[in-house]
């Protein structure tokens, strides 16, 4: 019986010990906006510091600290009712590689539109691989598998002018 109570005064101090730690460093707010659209982001900082912030909920108190950007995702509602969505596709470039929330201060994360579409081309021999991403104003760089609903958009189609507009070539773009 003495081991047991050891025991159990050990783990209760242990517990006490953590949530003294996890609640005893100051606070912050992070508010997450992309104008008329809804959103949603993971943030990491570290064991037990993961926060989920989500655009509807407005300022969300979180400790002070430096987070990374996890899995985040804009949604916005078609003329026809139907929800389109699309997904960051790789961590964030620049200025939000990491994201500092300071002791009593408002850490506001600007997402989304206006995106830009750039391409890159890769060539090996005669083949000619051209890539498209899409990228916000932050430098994030988002999936083009753009999706409504449950279904995936097909990919977009392009063409290939000359400088004299005739088109040289045509085709459709692969997903992978």
């Amino acid at each position: 019986m003495t081991k047991r109570r050891i025991l159990i005064t050990v783990l209760v101090l242990a517990g006490m010990t953590l949530f003294l730690f996890l609640n005893s460093r100051p606070h912050g707010f992070v508010e997450l906006h992309t104008q008329d659209f809804k959103s949603y982001m993971n943030l990491h900082g570290g064991l037990w510091n993961n926060v989920f912030v989500k655009s509807s909920h407005g300022p969300l108190r979180v400790r002070t600290g430096v987070y990374k950007l996890g899995h985040t995702v804009i949604t916005a509602k078609g003329d026809k009712g139907q929800r389109w969505t699309i997904k960051c596709s790789s961590g964030p470039k620049e200025n939000l590689e990491r994201i500092t929330v300071e002791e009593e201060q408002s850490t506001i994360i600007k997402l989304g539109p206006p995106f830009k579409v750039k391409t890159d081309m890769e060539r090996k021999g005669q083949d000619v691989s051209i890539g498209i991403s899409i990228v916000d104003h932050f430098g994030i760089h988002w999936s083009p598998r753009i999706t409504t609903g449950k279904d995936t958009l097909p990919p977009p189609r392009f063409k290939i002018v000359n400088e004299s507009g005739k088109i040289l070539t045509s085709g459709k773009f692969e997903y992978g």
